[in-house]
């Protein structure tokens, strides 16, 4: 054999993806030893009251069952828990502490869940130590609020765990890496699809501006099929200058943080959410010449997925001349439009529903006839003959009013 050659049978590269996520988990756990401004500010903030952080907010509902303690601490810029429903699985990113998470508990009952994510230990020890008080308050058999150490813009992550595991001091080879990832980070902090809605109160804005893109795609991945966002926070009425985010004071007082108001409202359209809606809004305050706006967003989940036809049409009763979607369809007043099933499913319902008739389907999504929902698709040249047939039996789609001749309904 050539005193050259080199025996690799036992060597395998590692994969070049496998790679790039144990360094994507090593940079993560140099971000959570350490601790940032954000997290300095409001651990404090959890032990002693800091009026001057966010912005008041009246709340109508009842809380004396909340112990005075956590009221006591409270930092937002609106109310996004009474959009919370009965039965439902609610997340709340930068729960603080638990506040929130105690008010939807009430909402959404014994049937629903909550679950509030924050990295601070001052915070969620708070929270988690008035679990039992409110469950008991709330006359729940067992407990249906959890708190979870999480960074709001990676859901993935359990940083509790990861914190534990590195208490002697950050990995050294990849096979230390290899081992947390397997041991730690294979159940996610919160799986994809998962929740029916995702609250926050003005704390999006503190998160690094190089990482939003990634916290609003995971607000995304966790929520379910049909499920929504709202979210309150502070925005700009433009861009937010350098020297203010260099700012500690003003970054962790959910001021420099805030994005511009269109970019923010963009931001949850390019995550795939539609339906996107200032649900509220009120001027805050100006900093130098920057006006800055709390408001309530909502944004809904459910546009994934084929385009199948099933002959059915969306008809737009108004009260506007012509409205667009958010994937470019116009629907002009007055006049019947082909949609696909899904697109059907999204308009009959919530924030869409109201505004639009549908006809019933001739066909079902088994059938998987493919619908060209481009903006210049859509067009039927060639029904089927039982299509033709139906079409031309219906009575068609009416808004109500006056009974149709016939109908038997006067």
């Amino acid at each position: 054999m050539d005193s050259m050659s080199t025996d690799t049978t036992a060597f395998s590269l590692l994969d070049p993806q496998r790679v790039s996520r144990l360094n994507a988990l090593y940079r993560f756990l140099e971000r959570i030893q350490r601790e940032d401004a954000v997290e300095k500010r409001y651990g404090q903030a959890a032990e002693s009251a800091e009026a001057c952080l966010c912005t008041p907010v009246d709340y109508e509902s009842d809380l004396s069952f909340i112990p005075e303690r956590i009221l006591n601490i409270d930092y937002g810029c609106g109310d996004p828990t009474v959009y919370a429903e009965d039965g439902d699985v609610v997340l709340d990113l930068g729960s603080g502490s638990g506040k929130h998470c105690f008010m939807m508990a009430k909402r959404v009952g014994a049937t629903g869940r909550v679950i509030g994510i924050d990295k601070t230990p001052q915070m969620l020890e708070l929270s988690r130590g008035a679990v039992d008080e409110v469950t008991q308050s709330l006359s729940f058999a067992d407990p249906t609020i959890e708190f979870r150490c999480g960074y709001i813009e990676n859901l993935r992550w359990n940083v509790e765990k990861l914190r534990e595991r590195i208490a002697g001091g950050l990995p050294k080879s990849y096979d230390e890496l290899e081992s947390i990832d397997r041991d730690v980070c294979g159940e996610p902090l919160v799986a994809d699809d998962s929740v029916d809605l995702v609250v926050s109160n003005c704390v999006l804005n503190l998160v690094e501006d190089d990482l939003k893109r990634e916290l609003f795609a995971e607000l995304h991945r966790v929520i379910r099929r049909g499920g929504r966002a709202v979210i309150s926070d502070i925005v700009a009425e433009r861009d937010v200058p350098a020297e203010m985010k260099a700012d500690d004071d003003l970054w962790t007082g959910c001021v420099s943080g805030s994005m511009r108001r269109d970019r923010f409202l963009q931001a949850f359209t390019d995550a795939g959410f539609y339906g996107v809606q200032e649900l509220s809004s009120a001027f805050w305050q100006r900093v130098g010449d920057i006006n800055f706006y709390a408001v309530t967003i909502v944004a809904h989940k459910g546009k994934e997925g084929p385009c199948w036809e099933t002959y059915r049409n969306a008809f737009y009763v108004g009260p506007f001349s012509a409205v667009e979607d958010d994937d470019g369809h116009r629907y002009p007043r007055g006049i019947e439009i082909p949609v696909c099933e899904k697109t059907a499913g999204i308009l009959a319902r919530r924030p869409y529903d109201g505004h639009f008739l549908i006809s019933e389907a001739l066909a079902s999504e088994d059938d998987q006839i493919p619908f060209d929902c481009s903006v210049d698709g859509g067009g039927r040249d060639n029904l089927p003959d039982h299509v033709r047939e139906a079409l031309g039996k219906s009575d068609g789609l009416s808004t109500g009013g006056a009974c149709a001749p016939g109908s038997g309904c006067c």
